[in-house]
């Protein structure tokens, strides 16, 4: 749509009229009548079922939130302040963001295969005593029918380990999967632990996408506490936290256990259960064609005293979208090896290209079968007492945006009542 503003000038008063407002606040008042309506109309298919950017944020919403902690002998003190800040935090989310809630308590289990005895919840069962937390989360899944196959009863590969209770995001893949969440519901789970993803095994960065791609097929928003300091605090595994929880919608704090940061953190589980509205796309590589020409004949050369003109040129493959403000930041030559052009004796390089940047190609638009979309511009490339060899020229953040065009049918089913 295209915004306007119409501005209308009379004596020394200015009256301003903005198209842009008064869609916004056309709209504002339309939303407003929206969330006042009782029915939504069903989609035809159930790929389209699911429109989270126009979800509402009323009291009836529905969360699942499961808070799952790592059930190693150091995690006793989390234990107690998650514990501890549930009942606050439960209040304030009521607060900030009603719904219908319900919280399920777990610790990752550390029996393979196959749940830990009843009763057994690993190396703090005695601390977690009085506290909601009761069962493992194979405890829980088995409790509901479940018989898997469970990630984390798979057994580690050749030469590596982990430590029983440990294996936080081989849970989490395993309650996403498996766990009973309501129909029409928002899913969340907030894992808790102080060392890897995975224990001690060296494949967390591999467990951690395994979670994550879980999560995203069943829809669950992930959040984590990495505990700092902890048993392992190393940049890689921290890292890995920020990428089990992100990708899903979710965040992943990193800081020392505090009972008053946990009623934030479950506050902000409830209330992010439902994910973020504006999602970023995952679109394929989709990338301009570069090309630079140069030389006379086809006996033409660089020589190491040498003056050439060469074309580079960006073109547009695509029929269906635009290349918008097309532009390279700046041109580099190196040697083959990324090592600087030598310097001559003035400090001066032996092999220079004017101009060095940026070089505007403006707008490219779709293609079209039988004809050129391509834009070009010209540069010049200077070699004075250079050394023979292999050099390469790097086109420095060549920038772009891409506007697509594409269309989509959608469809809605209508029932009439009798008269």
């Amino acid at each position: 749509m295209t915004q306007s503003n119409l501005n209308l000038s009379q004596g020394s008063d200015d009256l301003q009229f903005s198209a842009t407002n008064t869609e916004r606040t056309v709209n504002d008042y339309l939303q407003q009548v929206k969330d006042r309506m009782y029915n939504q109309m069903d989609h035809c298919d159930e790929a389209h079922k699911d429109c989270s950017c126009s979800e509402s944020t009323s009291a009836d919403k529905r969360v699942d939130l499961v808070i799952l902690l790592d059930s190693s002998s150091s995690m006793g003190s989390a234990a107690r302040a998650v514990s501890a800040a549930a009942v606050d935090a439960v209040k304030a989310a009521a607060t900030d963001c009603p719904s219908d809630l319900r919280v399920v308590w777990l610790v990752v289990d550390g029996s393979k295969p196959g749940a830990n005895p009843p009763g057994n919840l690993g190396d703090i069962t005695s601390i977690l005593a009085g506290t909601p937390f009761t069962q493992s989360h194979q405890q829980y899944l088995e409790g509901i029918g479940i018989t898997g196959p469970f990630k984390q009863d798979e057994a580690q590969p050749a030469g590596d380990s982990t430590y029983p209770g440990e294996e936080g995001a081989d849970s989490i893949a395993d309650i996403c999967n498996f766990f009973d969440w309501r129909p029409k519901v928002c899913k969340a789970i907030f894992y808790i632990s102080d060392t890897a993803l995975d224990g001690y095994s060296a494949f967390y960065d591999a467990a951690a996408t395994n979670a994550t791609m879980a999560a995203n097929a069943n829809g669950v928003v992930l959040f984590a506490h990495k505990i700092v300091p902890g048993a392992d605090d190393s940049p890689g595994v921290e890292a890995s936290y920020d990428n089990l929880t992100i990708p899903t919608g979710g965040s992943a704090y990193h800081g020392p256990v505090d009972t008053d940061q946990y009623k934030v953190l479950i506050k902000n589980a409830i209330c992010g259960a439902c994910g973020t509205k504006c999602k970023e796309v995952k679109l394929p590589k989709i990338e301009p064609c570069v090309s630079i020409a140069w030389g006379k004949s086809e006996c033409d050369c660089f020589e190491t005293n040498d003056i050439e003109t060469a074309i580079i040129t960006i073109c547009n493959c695509y029929s269906n979208l635009k290349f918008s403000n097309v532009y390279v930041s700046y041109l580099d030559i190196t040697m083959l090896d990324g090592s600087p052009v030598p310097l001559l004796p003035d400090g001066t390089p032996s092999v220079t290209i004017v101009p060095i940047g940026p070089i505007c190609f403006g707008d490219i638009g779709p293609c079209e079968e039988g004809s050129t979309n391509c834009i070009s511009r010209e540069i010049v490339i200077q070699t004075r007492g250079a050394r023979s060899g292999q050099y390469k020229i790097m086109l420095r953040r060549i920038r772009f945006e891409v506007v697509l065009s594409q269309s989509f049918n959608e469809c809605f089913t209508l029932t009439l009542c009798e008269d």
